[in-house]
């Protein structure tokens, strides 16, 4: 298993735990953003387990890299988030594009969107996650 992977995947799991703890304290901006690294990261970490990730950040960008460079599919459900992710992520770093409103409706539909994607990696790299646990890692 790469190292590469477990980083992208822990740290993944790091922004979900924050977009949780911001939601509580109402900063639903930053829990917005959040949601996209995560959803970022389990993109990521899918493409490292199969060669050199590159240093995009816009998840339907990512997707098109993994899909045309790996020839791996990734399901029409899995896009419709990441568009929904990338508008927001788009929206909120560049305010003259209208991103949307920083609501907890929002952000807990943003939110199932990030999860969604980290389900679906998580369930790609099942087996590199179990070798992982098995040694320690």
């Amino acid at each position: 298993m790469k190292e590469q992977v477990i980083w992208y995947l822990a740290t993944a799991n790091e922004d979900n735990h924050a977009v949780r703890v911001l939601v509580k304290k109402r900063e639903f901006a930053k829990a917005g953003f959040h949601c996209q690294q995560m959803a970022e990261k389990a993109f990521k970490a899918l493409i490292a387990q199969r060669g050199k990730v590159p240093p995009a950040h816009d998840l339907l960008g990512l997707m098109h890299f993994l899909e045309k460079c790996n020839h791996f599919e990734v399901p029409g459900k899995v896009k419709a988030k990441a568009s929904k992710l990338d508008a927001f992520y788009l929206g909120s770093r560049h305010p003259q594009r209208g991103g949307e409103q920083s609501t907890r409706e929002a952000i807990e539909e943003l939110y199932d969107c990030a999860r969604t994607i980290m389900r679906f990696a998580e369930d790609q790299l099942e087996e590199e996650i179990t070798l992982a646990s098995d040694v320690g890692i």
